[in-house]
C-alpha cells in the first residue's frame, strides 16, 4: 500500500451554497466516473471524520474517528441492523453525531442513497419514506411525537413504508407506550 503524507493532502472544499469552494452541482455537470480510479491509498488509522461527545464532564471534545474505525462501524451496522446493497437513508441528524455520519459511511458502502433533510421535517421525511427505500429511520425521543402527531393529523397511509426494516433509537429513553405504538403504526422493530 501507498501511504500518504497528510501535510502533503490539500482538501477539496464542496459547498451546496456556492459560499465557498466548488460548487456542488459543478461536480455533478462535470463529473467523470469511469476509470482509472484514484490510485493513492489511505492511512486505515488515518482520521475521516471528527464527532462530539455530549460533554457530560464539561464542554464537547471533538474525537477524530479513522477509516479503519468506519469501516468497523459499517460492518456492525450491516450486522446488526441488516443492512442491504442499495439500502437508502433519511439523513436529518448533524453530521458532527454518529447518527448523522455513521449512515452516510454505510449507505455509501452499500451503494444507496443519502436523503440530507435540514433538520427533522416531518412532511419532508414521511414524503421520502413514501417514495424511497429506506431501511432505518432513526426516531430520537424528542421526534417521536412530532412525527406520529404529523402522521395521524394528515391520515398518513404508513403501508406505503414497507421498506422500513428498523426504527428509532435510544430506546431506553422511550416510554413503553410510545415505542409499542410507533412499532404498530410504522411495522417495524424499535432498536
Amino acid at each position: 500500500l501507498e501511504w500518504i503524507d497528510e501535510s502533503e493532502v490539500q482538501p477539496i472544499r464542496i459547498s451546496l451554497d456556492g459560499n465557498f469552494g466548488t460548487h456542488y452541482s459543478d461536480i455533478i455537470d462535470e463529473g467523470d466516473s469511469s476509470p482509472p480510479l484514484p490510485t493513492t491509498s489511505i492511512d486505515p488509522d488515518q482520521g475521516l471524520a471528527v464527532l462530539y461527545t455530549s460533554g457530560t464532564t464539561g464542554l464537547p471534545k471533538g474525537v477524530v474517528i479513522s477509516h479503519r474505525t468506519f469501516q468497523a462501524r459499517i460492518a456492525q451496522w450491516i450486522i446488526d441492523l441488516g443492512f442491504e446493497p442499495e439500502d437508502s437513508f433519511i439523513a436529518w441528524a448533524a453530521m458532527f453525531h454518529q447518527a448523522g455520519i455513521d449512515p452516510l459511511c454505510y449507505t455509501g458502502h452499500l451503494g444507496g442513497t443519502y436523503y440530507t433533510v435540514e433538520g427533522f421535517d416531518s412532511e419532508r421525511i414521511v414524503t421520502l419514506l413514501q417514495e424511497s427505500t429506506i431501511s432505518w429511520l432513526p426516531l430520537f425521543p424528542g421526534m417521536i411525537d412530532k412525527f406520529t402527531q404529523y402522521i395521524e393529523d394528515n391520515n398518513i397511509n404508513t403501508s406505503d413504508f414497507e421498506d422500513i426494516r428498523t426504527i428509532g433509537a435510544l430506546v431506553d429513553l422511550v416510554a413503553p407506550d410510545k415505542v409499542k405504538k410507533l412499532t404498530n403504526l410504522l411495522d417495524a422493530p424499535f432498536q
